[in-house]
């Protein structure tokens, strides 16, 4: 049930972060994810 919910909110979340990626507004830094405004 836990997978679940998080599943739902990936796919709220990861369009956008791939449109923040695209404008290069995601660092990544070892294991840290900075989003840069």
């Amino acid at each position: 049930r836990q997978k679940r919910v998080m599943e739902q909110a990936e796919w709220k979340i990861l369009p956008k972060a791939v449109s923040l990626f695209c404008d290069d507004k995601i660092k990544v830094i070892g294991s840290k994810t900075e989003i840069l405004d």
